[in-house]
């Protein structure tokens, strides 16, 4: 299912010229303008160059967090990160995905490798709807017979319980989806639950180890949502919440498997134009909102994962500013026991 793009989001309208409103309103920091190190933090001297909407995740075969692509300084970026024991490595595969940002990145455990899906690119507005692998350093291509159609910003997350990775929603040429679709052993699957969350992109997903599913929060729906969904063997629950994050688009979430919390940091408000800088955990049903002593500055699409290794969050980058030229960040922080560092 999908609903036409004919609205007003933030001041564009639906008559703008296409190429005009993937330029506006695809966040791949591919027109970013420069950016720095956020203050007080201090990274290794090697470490990726500064960018967005990059999706990291652990690789638990390999023992460290993965990092490809996303939106840098003044183009869309390729390059293959590693990250482990607070040491950034860069790998040179051969063989990789083409440049691109807001595209899906997860471990899948029951295939033993990281999958890659989609994203999208500022030059020309290319959506891609190709599927890879990562494993040992080497990006493979996949053909499977169906897969989700191109697209952009879709949530996804390996369901450990149901043994599959899930993959919700997202922003087509010019249209969101919310179709649901499931990826097992090299090949996709569409869902057809009775009920699932409206259409939307950018929106926060993990799965919740400690609650038993996967974890749905917010995104660009009809306008910025903050509304909670678990997903869980095939079928999609709204939850009710008497406390919750703030409408957004563009958070980092990921679970944090030591304190057994899924956390969300940051994002963006499309109708107040407002970054945010706020923590919070989700845990059996309720938000809670973090007060750290520091904490990271405000920004939208941050890359980030749960290293396993090292039994923390890691953060890297980000948009801090909510205008294009975007500019972005180059800083990495942990989070762990409710402290950023």
């Amino acid at each position: 299912m999908r609903i036409s793009r004919g609205f007003v989001r933030s001041g564009l309208l639906a008559t703008v010229p296409m190429s005009v409103v993937l330029l506006l309103l695809v966040p791949a920091g591919l027109a970013a303008s420069a950016g720095g190190n956020h203050p007080g933090v201090s990274p290794a001297s090697v470490h990726p160059a500064a960018r967005w909407s990059a999706p990291m995740a652990y690789d638990a075969k390999d023992g460290y967090v993965v990092l490809f692509g996303g939106g840098g300084a003044s183009k869309t970026l390729a390059d293959t990160w590693t990250y482990n024991a607070g040491i950034w490595t860069k790998l040179t595969p051969t063989t990789h995905p083409s440049a691109r940002g807001t595209q899906a990145m997860v471990y899948d455990a029951a295939d033993g490798y990281v999958l890659l899906f989609g994203g999208n690119t500022l030059n020309g507005g290319t959506l891609f709807g190709d599927t890879w692998t990562f494993s040992g350093g080497i990006w493979t291509k996949l053909h499977p017979t169906t897969a989700p159609s191109p697209r952009y910003g879709m949530a996804m997350a390996y369901d450990a319980k149901d043994g599959y990775v899930v993959l919700f929603g997202g922003q087509g040429p010019t249209s969101l989806y919310n179709d649901t679709w499931t990826f097992s052993h090299g090949t996709w699957k569409q869902l057809t639950p009775t009920t699932a969350p409206p259409p939307r992109r950018s929106a926060g997903m993990a799965y919740d180890g400690s609650d038993g599913y996967v974890l749905l929060f917010g995104g660009l729906s009809y306008s910025d949502a903050n509304d909670t969904w678990s997903f869980l063997a095939g079928v999609w629950t709204p939850m009710s919440m008497t406390v919750a994050p703030g409408v957004r688009v563009a958070p980092g979430m990921v679970y944090d498997a030591k304190d057994r919390h899924v956390v969300l940091f940051g994002g963006r408000d499309d109708n107040s134009f407002t970054l945010y800088a706020d923590t919070w955990t989700y845990h059996s049903g309720v938000w809670t909102q973090k007060s750290p002593s520091t904490s990271p500055s405000a920004r939208q699409w941050p890359c980030m994962a749960y290293d396993t290794a090292d039994s923390y969050v890691v953060m890297f980058g980000g948009g801090s500013s909510n205008t294009v030229p975007v500019t972005v960040l180059s800083d990495t922080h942990t989070y762990a026991a409710g402290v950023w560092t």
